[in-house]
């Protein structure tokens, strides 16, 4: 046709998008850089608001939040360029042992906000960095949902063995990537 008629160009507008996968992943890869920059500098490099928005990170995710902005760093680094270095089986099985790692962390580190209840406990988890990042816990709330009970059922000792079972199971499916590979069949 001579692209006066309607819908002449519907291939074309199909096609283009404002949204694409690199644009996404370049906003995810300049957010996460600037919340990790901010993140290790606190209050160096960005005075009282990096403290603020460290302290608010630390008391949602905990000193989980830095290897949590550095999987986003990398995950959008890979829609922008489109290439896996990593394989996603590999960055499940160090992911699952980063969570068993800060479920120990986290239940060392939240242990003085246990024993007044459960919103205490969360609430102190939330407002344990807001002091100095140091302070905080190891998962902040988003973990201390799933340790609280875990820890309340089982007591620390037990809350700590199963963390610890955890901790192998984790090291075993790493190992089974690796060392174990020839052997297991």
């Amino acid at each position: 046709m001579n692209g006066v008629g309607r819908g002449d160009d519907k291939e074309k507008k199909g096609k283009f998008s404002v949204v694409t996968r690199e644009t996404a992943g370049m906003t995810l890869l300049l957010f996460g850089a600037i919340l990790f920059l901010i993140a290790v500098t606190g209050p160096y490099l960005f005075g009282d608001i990096g403290v603020a928005i460290t302290a608010f990170f630390i008391g949602i995710f905990g000193f989980a939040v830095y290897p949590l902005l550095l999987l986003l760093i990398y995950l959008s680094s890979k829609m922008v360029f489109g290439k896996k270095p990593v394989p996603v089986k590999w960055i499940l099985r160090i992911a699952f042992l980063a969570l068993a790692v800060f479920f120990i962390v986290h239940t060392a580190t939240a242990e003085r906000f246990y024993g007044n209840g459960f919103g205490a406990y969360l609430s102190g988890c939330w407002g344990a960095a807001t002091a100095s990042a140091g302070a905080g816990t190891g998962g902040g709330v988003v973990l201390g949902l799933i340790v609280y009970p875990v820890r309340a059922l089982l007591y620390p000792a037990g809350a700590y063995v199963v963390f610890s079972v955890l901790l192998l199971l984790s090291l075993f499916v790493l190992a089974l990537g690796t060392l174990l590979k020839a052997y297991v069949k």
